[in-house]
């Protein structure tokens, strides 16, 4: 997780000069979608706010007309041991300098700080100040400040896959390794599905464990100890561990996709094998449902694009991207629509593609 999950330096104390002397690493939280979704329910699909930096001791007043909501936002400051005052409704907050805090008076923002975005400073992408030098070797994120940068406090540690000095994964041997441990269960061959599928989830764990040894060697853990190597007695305690598949009679579809799905990180395949399955349907063979939990959140508001009913219906789901309007759309609407005659509704985005139909007759039937 360490190596994947970003961190952003939390619990910040600054010696006399405004620089870093302590802090504690806050491992980002995920963001819920499709669970309970309390606090995306609570300020909406849009209102995680991104946090910024005080460079000085900075008040935030906070009216709180619910009284529960407010008991627990004052329950949260004393845990925290950040002072503030009451009046009635209003909750004033004093974020000591060096402090990482979101810039709201809105109080539902005022947690987002566990949330770390993934960001990693890169050339194109470099938060550094004008004027300031970063070492090649430091791969941080500051929080697009100044002070921050100045004072050395880390915004994000990034994550394996999107690092600058990160590979780009075209083909790999855990991917084939996964691909290998489907068609052998699709075969009813559930010996050899588990040879691979273990072999998947090694290969993927050596694989980030040379480029984590490589980045220590070229100096990159000074400044970022999330690419350090992984603990060898942490990965055997990992694969002895309830997480991973212990035996071949076990074995189902979904542990292997669940082990392939985090091996491959930010790949576009991941989604290619959901709708493969139907995500959550499960209703493709007789694997049961592969993909656990995933649904529709509790904030979908797509009925118009989305039209399915039910998860059995292949409308349920995201199919495809709607081509884009600035160039197919615009340029070459009549030849679009001769394909398929809803290329320019929104609808398309729930239209299955060839592969996820058993017929062609049915394919043809949804371009009509």
């Amino acid at each position: 997780m360490t190596k994947i999950v970003p961190a952003a330096m939390s619990n910040i104390q600054l010696d006399a000069t405004g620089k870093v002397i302590s802090y504690t690493w806050n491992r980002s939280l995920g963001v819920d979608s499709y669970g309970p979704a309390t606090r995306l329910k609570k300020g909406g699909e849009f209102s995680i706010v991104a946090p910024t930096y005080a460079a000085a001791n900075t008040n935030i007043k906070y009216t709180i007309a619910d009284a529960s909501d407010r008991a627990d936002f004052i329950a949260a400051q004393v845990q925290a041991g950040r002072t503030h005052t009451v009046n009635g409704n209003d909750v004033t907050v004093t974020y000591k300098a060096g402090s990482i805090y979101v810039n709201s008076t809105n109080y539902i923002n005022a947690g987002d700080t566990v949330y770390v975005n993934m960001r990693s400073n890169s050339i194109a992408t470099s938060t550094t100040p004008a004027g300031a030098t970063q070492s090649q070797t430091d791969v941080n994120w500051y929080l697009q400040s100044t002070a921050a940068f100045s004072a050395g406090a880390v915004g994000s540690t990034g994550s394996f896959q999107i690092r600058p000095v990160s590979d780009q994964e075209i083909l790999t041997y855990h991917e084939m390794c996964f691909i290998k441990a489907e068609t052998y269960m699709r075969k009813s061959d559930a010996a050899n599905a588990f040879t691979a599928y273990r072999a998947g989830v090694q290969a993927h764990l050596d694989m980030m464990q040379a480029k984590l040894t490589q980045w220590k060697a070229g100096g990159y853990t000074t400044n970022n100890p999330d690419m350090a190597p992984m603990d060898p007695a942490a990965i055997n305690t990992y694969l002895a561990s309830n997480a991973v598949c212990q035996s071949a009679g076990a074995l189902t579809m979904a542990d292997i996709m669940l082990q392939k799905y985090i091996a491959m990180g930010c790949s576009i395949e991941n989604w290619n094998d959901m709708r493969r399955f139907n995500f959550s349907a499960g209703n493709v063979g007789s694997f049961g449902i592969v993909y656990p939990d995933f649904a529709r959140g509790p904030l979908f508001a797509g009925q118009s694009i989305y039209i399915g009913a039910s998860k059995n219906d292949p409308r349920y789901w995201p199919r495809r991207w709607m081509l884009p309007t600035t160039l197919e759309l615009n340029y070459n609407l009549t030849n679009a629509l001769a394909i398929n005659a809803s290329a320019n509704k929104q609808t398309v985005w729930s239209m299955p593609v060839w592969w996820d139909c058993a017929t062609d007759d049915e394919y043809y039937g949804y371009l009509k």
